[in-house]
């Protein structure tokens, strides 16, 4: 059985439902919010498969988060590489400039 400490899915046998298998999101309690099923094994693949979906979501944001900051970092760089060239041009210019007044 999933472990639900370390879920976001739990499942567990619902009384009042007619004995039937509840699956919901341990931050969700409403009963609107459960999915009924038939066995205790279809719970437990439905409540596996929620997690490592959720697990899934999880990393894909992470992993989004981290292209996002490469983005940032690759722009800065380019930014800098671009005023860098500036800098350097107007070294230039200062350089000609000492050169036609000599």
């Amino acid at each position: 059985m999933t472990d639900i400490k370390h879920s976001k899915w739990e499942c567990f046998c619902d009384e009042a439902y007619y004995s039937k298998w509840a699956v919901r999101n341990t931050n969700d309690k409403s009963f609107q919010a459960s999915i009924h099923v038939g066995t205790q094994e279809e719970a437990d693949f439905l409540v596996d498969n929620l997690n490592n979906l959720q697990q899934f979501k999880e990393a894909l944001e992470a992993a989004n988060g981290k292209a996002e900051r490469y983005k940032r970092f690759l722009v800065e760089i380019k930014n800098e590489a671009q005023r860098g060239m500036k800098l350097r041009e107007f070294e230039l210019a200062c350089e000609a400039l000492e050169e036609q007044s000599k």
